[in-house]
């Protein structure tokens, strides 16, 4: 049940399915453990996701109207997978404020974001706007550390089934971010 007191912040985005959840968090255990990046703060496997659009705060009725709408969308086809280039430095190598696994914007991905975008927009919910660069994020800088310049850091191949996308609430904590799943949609 939705709180309709508060606004939500909340996105749109996809749970990293169970299995790349825990093969990425494997890689994230190697580097805390061996303190490679030590100005990281690390994101907890079940926060990893690939968000399709960050909305912000929104009116709980308003989240419940964005909810049902989303069920109308076209399905996610059977067999649409997501595919992994590599993990990296974002948004820019060179100013590495975010660890991420980044991933291919293929069709299926491009029309999916498209096709929620429109949602948005229909409901008159504005959204952060900018080139869609799919990634999960795996780390973020801790405040007060320089970014640094990151390369390519490891290729990741392979890819994974893509079977449903969901509304997520975003909870702010001294901790960092925590993501509870408002709507599953598949």
């Amino acid at each position: 049940m939705i709180d309709t007191i508060r606004e939500i912040r909340c996105f749109i985005g996809i749970p990293a399915p169970k299995e790349l959840a825990n093969r990425l968090n494997k890689q994230v255990r190697l580097w805390r453990d061996s303190n490679e990046f030590p100005d990281y703060k690390w994101v907890k496997r079940q926060d990893y996701h690939l968000t399709l659009h960050f909305i912000g705060e929104l009116h709980p009725t308003k989240v419940q109207k964005l909810i049902d709408k989303l069920k109308s969308v076209p399905r996610v086809e059977p067999g649409a997978s997501i595919q992994f280039k590599s993990i990296t430095g974002f948004p820019e190598k060179e100013k590495a404020r975010f660890l991420v696994a980044e991933c291919e914007a293929t069709e299926v991905l491009q029309s999916i974001q498209e096709q929620t975008g429109t949602v948005l927009k229909e409901l008159g919910i504005p959204s952060e706007n900018g080139a869609f660069r799919p990634h999960i994020s795996l780390g973020r800088l801790k405040p007060g550390h320089k970014p640094p310049e990151l390369g390519e850091i490891m290729k990741l191949d392979g890819d994974c089934a893509l079977s449903e996308i969901a509304v997520f609430r975003s909870i702010l904590t001294p901790e960092g971010s925590h993501y509870e799943v408002l709507a599953r949609i598949s």
